[in-house]
């Protein structure tokens, strides 16, 4: 319904009027900045992946993060061996020292967990990575990201690399260093929606985006409303005329409805 040339025209001028309310196909949308985004990303992060923040600084972000960690690492490395010492061991390790006994005591293919260190940056902004930051003055592991294996090959986008351990692995570190990039927006409150009215005055839409060059995006996803409203006007306009029809209502009077 909308072409590509016209919703990539109207795309950058929307990104070059912020807070400015401009006219697509019939409706209103506005660009502003969200100020009141509260819900962190973190707490719907992609692919069941949770936060272990051992941070004291960072840890409100997921406060049960590190705890959950502990004690599933803590039940897969008691069941490795039934020996007093080794569980006496276990009990007696902090949680990165957990981390390092999982990954060099059980195999690839016997683990239950994916497990990856995280790193933060603090300087003029702050920022998540699963790699580390070239400045060693500004940054540090705040603490790992971790997802169960079991939950991983629920998804279909993952479901091809189960079996082979480092294929997943590496699959799902990309995804979630990519969704590292909306946390890292929401810290630095670069978060904004993309407003849609409708000409009825009634109907309104708002879509939240992380990054200012996300907003191409939230402009699409308000797309398929706007293309619903347009499939009502001309419904209502059909019925408006067949029933004039059928009236026998002059052209003159055949005024047809401009909203829903």
């Amino acid at each position: 319904m909308f072409s590509i040339f016209k919703k990539t025209e109207f795309t950058n001028e929307l990104k070059h009027s912020f807070e400015q309310t401009l006219s697509f196909c019939g409706a209103s949308f506005r660009v502003e900045r969200d100020l009141i985004s509260d819900e962190s990303p973190i707490e719907n992060f992609p692919f069941d992946t949770q936060f272990a923040i051992f941070s004291k600084r960072l840890n409100h972000l997921s406060p049960n993060g590190a705890d959950e960690l502990y004690a599933l690492l803590t039940e897969s490395l008691t069941d490795l061996k039934e020996d007093e010492e080794w569980q006496e061991h276990i009990e007696s390790l902090e949680l990165s020292e957990l981390v390092d006994c999982y990954l060099s005591s059980v195999p690839d293919h016997q683990r239950d967990l994916v497990i990856q260190s995280l790193y933060f940056y603090d300087h003029s902004g702050v920022a998540f990575s699963v790699t580390p930051f070239s400045c060693r003055f500004d940054s540090g592991q705040a603490g790992f990201v971790f997802a169960k294996v079991e939950h991983l090959k629920e998804f279909e986008s993952l479901k091809p690399y189960v079996g082979n351990w480092p294929s997943l692995k590496m699959y799902w570190l990309g995804l979630v260093a990519k969704s590292l990039n909306d946390v890292n927006s929401w810290l630095n409150g670069d978060v904004y929606s993309v407003q849609m009215s409708l000409p009825n005055d009634e109907t309104f839409y708002s879509f939240q985006c992380y990054d200012f060059d996300d907003i191409a995006s939230a402009f699409e996803s308000l797309l398929p409303e706007l293309e619903y409203y347009h499939k009502q006007v001309a419904k209502r306009a059909y019925q408006r005329l067949k029933q004039c029809i059928n009236n026998r209502v002059p052209l003159i009077y055949r005024k047809l409805p401009q909203s829903v």
